[in-house]
């Protein structure tokens, strides 16, 4: 049976920010903006304001997906990463 009861999705319909390759590292653009959902309902996607979203950028070794560095966001990530 599916829950009625809503559960915290990470980062829900905003998350569309590409990654890029370059010089052997995958480059991640990560947002941090959850949203309350349930498997029965879906309220807005606008339930929470995209102002208040926060982000971060993750290279990633493209061939072992070790951290090579990350650096956090003033803001939410909402366009692509380039190279």
């Amino acid at each position: 049976m599916c829950s009625r009861t809503p559960v915290s999705i990470m980062p829900k319909t905003f998350a569309v920010a590409p990654m890029a390759l370059a010089g052997g590292h995958v480059f991640v653009p990560v947002l941090d903006l959850c949203m309350n959902e349930s498997a029965i309902t879906s309220p807005s996607v606008l339930q929470r304001p995209a102002s208040e979203g926060r982000g971060s950028v993750y290279a990633l070794d493209a061939r072992t997906g070790a951290t090579a560095w990350q650096a956090p966001l003033g803001s939410a990530p909402f366009a692509l990463a380039t190279t």
